[in-house]
């Protein structure tokens, strides 16, 4: 996500009779000291020294308590440096709101870099309830913790002041879909929709959504408009190939996982899901190959739990098709 620094309005601050007088006497009080050091971490954030904004933006809360923006543009960035620096694709991981912060192993702790965001935003939307965004980062991060409720309650205060907003209506839908509150977050991805037309990651909340409850025709709806969008995502078209399987309609699941595999071929996950397909229409040497090929991507890869799931289904068709058990199986009994 994108970070918003916000530049303090202090005009006012600088031409009150107060701090003429001051200036006049050469008195330097400690708000106009904090508006200084406000906007050199400004200054500091954007030529790219952030760590050094970030101490500023310290300094300015310690001068003056009750500067807003500091405490928001402190959380915000504080939270930025949680983020890994590789971008995961959100669109792969079950869990939206962790994959959005790319949270680091640290983020358990209670004196990490989330937590002390929390803490200034919590600050920042306590000094002004109607700062544009501090409520809504406070849900951001507080989902980031997986404090669901605390974020629900957050993100529908925010929206409740904006509800046009497509990505808070977003949000919202991944933490009740967190919590399981499957109809909830449907309403909350679909009202992102309305209000973003071609929204791609909500459409793929909600086809994901739709597959965990077993509605397999709208999960075909869902995933088909993902596939429109991004022709070339991988998981949307892994997606929809789970999403027919679970209307028995065999031959698209099996154009849509060869789809996928146009993608990346090296996924054991596609080529398992092809040969079980293959099976279902009973072409027995397809079935064979593709579970093979399954086998060996994910012995490549040492993930042992699915290589026994391929060597399971590849014994099942051998016997089923050729009346012959593996010849090379990679676990003995």
């Amino acid at each position: 996500m994108r970070l918003r620094i916000h530049i303090l309005i202090i005009a006012s601050l600088f031409f009150s009779p107060h701090c003429l007088m001051a200036e006049q006497f050469g008195v330097v009080t400690n708000e106009l000291k904090a508006a200084a050091r406000f906007k050199e971490g400004v200054d500091l954030w954007h030529s790219g020294h952030r760590n050094n904004a970030v101490l500023a933006w310290e300094k300015a809360i310690e001068l003056d308590p009750k500067l807003t923006e500091a405490h928001y543009n402190l959380g915000v960035a504080l939270r930025d440096k949680e983020i890994l620096s590789d971008q995961e694709n959100c669109l792969e991981k079950d869990d939206i709101l962790q994959c959005l912060s790319a949270k680091s192993n640290l983020s358990h702790g209670p004196a990490t870099q989330l937590e002390k965001a929390l803490r200034s935003l919590k600050e920042a939307s306590r000094l002004n309830p109607d700062h544009p965004k501090a409520v809504y980062m406070k849900g951001v991060i507080e989902g980031q913790l997986e404090r669901y409720d605390t974020a629900k309650t957050s993100l529908i205060q925010h929206l409740d002041k904006h509800p046009k907003d497509a990505q808070g209506h977003y949000l919202l839908c991944a933490a009740y879909r967190a919590q399981r509150e499957f109809n909830n977050a449907i309403a909350s991805c679909e009202q992102a929709v309305v209000e973003k037309p071609g929204y791609l990651e909500a459409n793929h909340m909600l086809g994901m959504i739709y597959l965990s409850l077993e509605r397999s025709e709208d999960a075909v709806t869902a995933f088909k408009e993902v596939v429109r969008l991004q022709p070339g995502l991988q998981s949307g078209w892994f997606n929809l190939g789970l999403a027919y399987s679970g209307q028995d309609s065999f031959i698209e699941a099996i154009d849509a996982y060869k789809r996928a595999l146009d993608i990346g071929p090296a996924n054991g996950a596609i080529n398992l899901n092809l040969g079980a397909a293959y099976d279902e229409l009973g072409r027995g040497s397809r079935a064979i190959a593709f579970t093979r090929t399954a086998r060996e991507l994910f012995s490549e890869k040492q993930e042992w739990r699915q290589v026994a799931r391929a060597e399971q289904n590849l014994n099942r068709f051998l016997n089923k098709y050729w009346g012959l058990p593996d010849k090379k199986p990679f676990f003995l009994n």
